[in-house]
């Protein structure tokens, strides 16, 4: 069977159809063809980490700044603070508003309270919550009386005063630290235990205070009279003075604003007898106070502001007579004369002028005007003696006859002198019996006795003041003699 060459499809000439696919040599073309399909591939990854590149710096700064802005603080109104850097304060006082400092761990800003802090000291016994409660309404008076008879050291306060008597109190500490030196006490003292060490220290201040001093001049505040008063000193004033000189050798910075007591009473079982003799004490005090001012006003009633000047003269003119100077207590009296007629005079070198006022300018008005009248009665009798004697002498019956009426009338105008009117005496024998008024011998028996009781007083008075004046010379060691 003979077939047909070009019918087969495995000849050579069968194969020659179009191919699908061509294939070329690669080359120089090629890799230059694979670089462009490859470069928006390599394009786009690199802007991507150019884009994240950035993106980690901003980062980076942002975290930068916000580290170095951590290291701003605001310091408040009431605080002081202190800059640190790598631990070394570097500025101690920082005022009040916002500050920089180098942020942790390099550097740090330390805030000091510088405010009042207070803090109470008690020395009290041990009491119930009731009589706590009267205490703080009613004081310390409705605890007299009660409570046992000794104390318990370990439960019961008290101060122990320099005559060995026992004594309560409760005190107020306000304190600052110093807002000059704030780190001074932030160095020194541990602020956990700041409040507790102010508290100690002013608690042994209180105690050794209260050593120096009596009961009587812890309660009064006054001094003994053994003591000098100049350089005296109350509880509260020595027990501040302590404290801050014990916080100022411990450089604490710590500056003591007021250190009070602001409750004090002795010990309960005595209360009641205390209180009575401070009260006792105290109505004398007032006492000696009223008459002083009783005195002042009777001495400016007297002679106004010349009363102390005129009574140290006269003081002054009764000891040079005792002493027996009749010169110098001759000058004292003309010095006292001149100060009563409001004049100026020397006393020792010294010109004096003080004003004189009251009873003693209107005494001595009423002294010039007696003298005035005194001269003028005077005057006048002398004018009426010349007048009679020329009558006497031109016609003696007539002006005896006159007196003798006048001298009469005068006789029958006294007090005592009771007139009986009778009929002209006729024939026969009259017998008259006759008695004294009885309300006219009672109101003559009073104003005599009255008279007399008047002399008695004033003799006591005069007594009395030549009684003071013997002891006044007496206590200055003028012996007097009568």
């Amino acid at each position: 069977m003979s077939q047909n060459p070009g019918s087969n499809p495995l000849t050579p000439r069968g194969r020659r159809q179009t191919a699908s696919v061509r294939l070329n040599e690669t080359g120089p073309s090629a890799a230059a063809e694979l670089a462009s399909m490859m470069d928006p591939a390599t394009k786009s990854l690199a802007d991507a980490l150019r884009i994240s590149y950035r993106l980690l710096l901003a980062s980076i700064v942002v975290l930068v700044a916000l580290y170095f802005g951590s290291g701003v603080q605001k310091v408040g109104e009431s605080e002081r603070g202190m800059r640190l850097l790598f631990g070394r304060v570097v500025s101690p006082n920082l005022s009040p508003g916002p500050q920089f400092s180098a942020p942790p761990p390099i550097g740090e800003i330390v805030k000091v309270r510088v405010d009042e802090q207070s803090v109470e000291i008690t020395f009290f016994p041990n009491l119930s919550d009731t009589e706590q409660t009267s205490l703080n309404k009613d004081g310390p008076t409705v605890l007299a009386g009660g409570g046992p008879d000794s104390l318990d050291p370990g439960s019961d306060g008290q101060l122990i005063t320099a005559d060995g008597s026992i004594a309560h109190a409760r005190w107020t500490l306000t304190y600052r630290r110093d807002d000059l030196r704030p780190d001074e006490s932030e160095r020194n003292i541990d602020p956990d235990h700041l409040a507790a060490i102010v508290k100690a220290v002013a608690r042994r201040s209180i105690v050794t205070a209260a050593a120096s001093m009596t009961l009587d001049e812890m309660m009064r505040n006054i001094p003994d009279s053994g003591r000098d008063p100049e350089t005296f000193r109350t509880l509260e004033q020595r027990a501040r003075d302590l404290t801050q000189r014990a916080l100022d050798d411990m450089e604490a910075g710590i500056r003591v604003q007021q250190l009070v007591m602001t409750q004090k009473f002795p010990p309960r079982r005595v209360m009641p007898d205390y209180y009575r003799v401070q009260s006792a004490e105290s109505d004398a005090g007032a006492a000696v106070l009223e008459a002083e001012r009783v005195w002042q006003q009777s001495m400016q009633k007297t002679a106004g502001d010349a009363a102390a000047v005129i009574i140290e003269q006269i003081d002054r003119y009764e000891v040079e007579l005792l002493r027996g100077d009749a010169d110098a207590a001759e000058r004292t009296l003309a010095a006292i004369n001149k100060l009563l007629l409001g004049e100026p005079v020397e006393i020792d070198g010294a010109l004096l002028n003080p004003r004189v006022s009251g009873d003693v300018t209107s005494r001595l008005d009423q002294a010039r005007q007696e003298r005035t009248t005194m001269v003028a009665a005077a005057r006048s009798d002398a004018e009426l003696f010349a007048a009679k004697l020329k009558a006497f002498e031109s016609n003696p019956l007539v002006l005896v006859n006159s007196d003798w009426a006048d001298a009469y009338s005068t006789f029958l105008a006294r007090p005592g002198v009771q007139v009986l009117l009778l009929p002209p005496q006729s024939a026969g024998r009259w017998v008259l019996n006759i008695n004294r008024d009885p309300f006219l011998a009672r109101e003559q028996e009073m104003a005599r006795n009255t008279e007399e009781f008047q002399r008695a007083q004033q003799q006591r008075v005069k007594e009395r003041e030549r009684a003071q004046f013997e002891q006044r010379l007496g206590s200055s060691g003028t012996k007097f003699t009568q």
